[in-house]
């Protein structure tokens, strides 16, 4: 097997690493803003699904999260943890 019959196989791995690592992050992302966004449902909500907007716009103030924006992944764990002991 020479060094050109391994570049096939070498560009198939590179790609589906290449899409499986945003994948999983997304993933990873969803996860984490469903579980904050359950306490903050119980905090900021009727403690009904879905949060209205206003009450999402608090919980995003809450999280200092600029207008308009989502929170980020670091931004929903700082608010995780003073929730889940």
């Amino acid at each position: 097997m020479t060094t050109y019959d391994l570049l096939p196989k070498i560009a198939i791995i590179t790609i589906v690493v290449g899409c499986s690592v945003p994948m999983i992050s997304r993933f990873s992302y969803n996860r984490t803003y469903s579980r904050a966004e359950s306490y903050a449902i119980q905090q900021f909500g009727n403690k009904q699904f879905p949060l209205t907007e206003t009450e999402r716009q608090e919980w995003y103030s809450k999280m200092e999260v600029e207008k308009d924006k989502q929170p980020t992944k670091e931004d929903l764990n700082k608010f995780l943890d003073g929730k889940v002991k």
